[in-house]
């Protein structure tokens, strides 16, 4: 889609986001949608004796990432049945994120879960739900 920016800087769109694992080939090609980021961390509350909250402790920081996307194949309708496929992973997945608007959100997840989802009247979307630490600690290389 073009556009022209006019009075002030903004982000505009989902931009360029790109990602691989065992998505991407020539022809498990995907069109994202829509991007949700956020950063999270579990909290403890430190109490006095009467219950006051004296003071809290941030831990286990992480990044959180929903993409949805349109799975497609350049020429056939069997093609992009191929590619829906190979978008509904197996959570444990890795899957590399890259956005071309900003470094943010650039990391390793670990796929969480994946959703495929049909209208009457609308394109087949995957939704995926993925997360990864915030504390530059590799959360997705397997152990053997």
């Amino acid at each position: 889609m073009s556009a022209v920016l006019k009075g002030m800087g903004i982000v505009w769109s989902e931009g360029g986001i790109t990602f691989t694992a065992g998505i991407v080939s020539a022809t498990n090609l995907s069109l994202p949608q829509s991007a949700n980021f956020s950063r999270t961390s579990e909290k403890t509350d430190i109490k006095g004796n009467g219950g006051t909250v004296l003071g809290q402790v941030f831990h286990g920081f992480k990044k959180v990432l929903s993409l949805t996307v349109i799975p497609y194949h350049a020429t056939t309708v069997a093609g992009a049945i191929v590619s829906r496929d190979a978008h509904v992973l197996k959570p444990g997945t890795t899957i590399t994120v890259a956005d071309a608007s900003g470094t943010l959100m650039d990391d390793s997840y670990n796929l969480l879960s994946s959703k495929e989802g049909r209208t009457v009247d609308g394109v087949c979307t995957v939704d995926l739900e993925m997360e990864t630490s915030d504390e530059s600690v590799a959360l997705t290389s397997a152990v053997t």
